[in-house]
Order: C-alpha cells, then structure tokens, then sequence
C-alpha cells in the first residue's frame, strides 16, 4: 500500500532524472527501474542512502590515493617532492569538490523528500522549469549544513508541487544570505500581515501610532528596519511606508463599516455600526521576494503584536480577533465590545 505522498515523491524523482539533477543518484536509480522493481518511498530513501555512502566512500580513496583518475597515468613532467603529479593532485581535488556538491545535492533533494512524503496534493499539471532546476542544483551542491540542507529541500518539494512558486531571485538571494539575515527576517516574521508590515495609523491628515510606537511594541530598531530594506525584504522605511486603506466590505445600503486585517493564521475584523469612512494605516512594503522569504518561515502571530494592532483602531472601532478556518473567520476576543 503506497504512503499518502508516494505517488508526488516518484513524480518528482522522475522529473529530476529526466533533467539532470541529482547526478550520484541516476545510476542506482536507472538499474532498480530497469529491473522493473518496485519503487516506493523506502526504496528512494535506500537509493539516496548508497549514493551517499558510495560518494563519501570515492572521496575516502581519492584521499588515500587508491583509485585511478579517470583514465589518466601519473604525468613524470612536473612532480611534487611526494612523487605525484600536478595533474593527478588538480584531478584529484576537482573530482572530490564534485562529487562532494553532488552528494550535497542528494541530501537536499533526501529532505524533499520528507516534506513530499506527507503531502496529499494531486500531482502538479506543470513541470518545473529547467532553469530554475539548474539554479537550485547549482546553489543546493554548495550547502554542507544540514539546516540549510533542509532549507533547500523544502524549496525544492514545494516548487514541485506549486512551479514558479518561487523565483530565480529568490534561490540567487538566499545563495547568499547570512545568518544574521535570517535572524533578522525571522524577528520579523510575527509582524507580516496582508498588508505589509502596519506601524501606525492616519486619521484627519496626523500619525495615531507612530514609528517609536511600533518599535517599542515589537522591540525592533531602525537599524534592524533599515538593514530589512537594504538586503531587499521590505521596502519604504526611508520614505515612511505607504498609505493603506482598509475598504469597507459592507453592502451599499447597509449602515456603518466592515473589514479584515490577516495576520498570518488570525485576523482582526474592524467594524462599526456608525462611522463609514475607510480605515488608513501606515505600512511598509513587503517585496516580492521579501513575500517568499518569509512563505519559507514557520512563526506564530504573537498576542501581544494583536493586541497592539487592536489599539490602534479601538477609539472608533469595534475590534475582534479570529482565527482563520477553511475560509471562515471564528471570534476568539473582542475589543471595545
């Protein structure tokens, strides 16, 4: 009996063969399919185990100088005091670099396979392009970390069962983000919402909550924020943000005003049984990759940010915090009842 994501997890070792990635694993691949042998989850992740094993086991003997090079004799023109040639130590270290990013590639793809492994989506009706395989290989044959390993697993199973999920910009990004970058999006993460990131509100032309406000509430620095814009993930701190309108989702011949905030898995309903005017709020942008970035984050909204949010809007609106359900918003607080 197949596991829920087995058929996903054979859909995508196919498609990696047929393009090239994952190079360690094709000729153990090729033989147990053109044995017609059954394939399934554990027999990918013994694939994945040998080709490991068998690439660290190539690089041990490179090391000890106990297997050929390719085809190549020792060349007597150019020696070090050891006895062996330059060709044969540039071969050597060439080889092993290779084989090395090839078994990287493996783990990576070893942990898309844990996340597509669990997964009940149907199979994707588009592929995933060349390009962005090449890239992904190319930066995930780079990666010895097993975090970042897993990081770049996760792209990959998600590109799979979403293509053109996530941009070229965004594997050339995180190619070359720090951990402090990473932190740093990470504080971030609780303040995302829908509309960027709110730090304040207008109303009649002045700032309810300002900047200050916002930074002591999510113990944040314009330091922090302006590294944010700099590496690309928000955008708007040096020109204080943009203006957003909340819109009244209320019927035209129905009194007073109705809208939502989402915050992630909550969302804040705003209403108000007499005023009718759009809800303005100070915001920063979050870009396009910046949107990606944090897609790859696992966070929870805090209560506090919430709450915070609430305060803002609670002298003239009432202001309830829900949770999303299938498409449903449940009350769970209410403010200014």
């Amino acid at each position: 009996m197949q596991m829920p994501g087995e058929v996903l997890l054979l859909k995508m070792w196919e498609t990696l063969i047929e393009k090239g990635i994952g190079g360690l694993i094709y000729p153990y691949y090729t033989v147990w399919k053109n044995k017609k042998l059954t394939l399934g989850a554990i027999e990918l992740d013994k694939i994945s185990r040998i080709a490991i094993s068998e690439g660290e086991k190539e690089i041990a003997e490179l090391n000890n100088n106990e297997i050929n090079l390719i085809g190549y004799e020792s060349t007597a023109s150019v020696e070090n005091e050891s006895g062996t040639s330059v060709r044969d130590t540039v071969l050597s270290h060439d080889i092993k670099r290779l084989i090395r990013a090839e078994i990287n590639v493996v783990k990576a793809i070893n942990h898309a396979n844990g996340r597509l492994i669990e997964d009940v989506s149907d199979l994707p009706k588009e592929e995933v392009s060349q390009d962005w395989l090449n890239t992904w290989r190319d930066n995930a044959s780079k990666v010895t970390d097993e975090e970042v390993q897993s990081l770049w697993g996760n792209i990959l199973a998600q590109e799979f069962l979403e293509p053109g999920r996530y941009s070229l910009r965004l594997l050339e990004f995180l190619k070359t983000m720090s951990k402090s970058d990473a932190l740093l999006v990470e504080k971030l993460a609780p303040y995302y919402s829908e509309l960027g990131i709110i730090y304040g509100r207008v109303t009649e032309g002045s700032f309810v909550a300002s900047n200050d406000n916002f930074l002591e509430a999510s113990k944040m620095t314009r330091g922090e924020l302006n590294l944010l814009e700099e590496i690309g993930i928000i955008s708007g701190v040096s020109t204080l943000g943009v203006v957003q309108e909340l819109l009244n989702i209320r019927k035209v011949d129905e009194a007073g005003f109705l809208s939502f905030i989402l915050v992630s898995e909550k969302a804040l309903m705003i209403s108000s049984k007499s005023l009718n005017e759009n809800v303005k709020l100070l915001c920063y942008k979050v870009t396009k990759v910046g949107k990606e970035v944090l897609s790859l984050i696992t966070y929870e909204t805090k209560p506090s940010h919430l709450k915070w949010l609430a305060d803002q809007l609670t002298d003239d609106y009432q202001v309830t915090i829900c949770e999303k359900i299938d498409n449903n918003f449940k009350p769970i607080f209410i403010f200014n009842d």
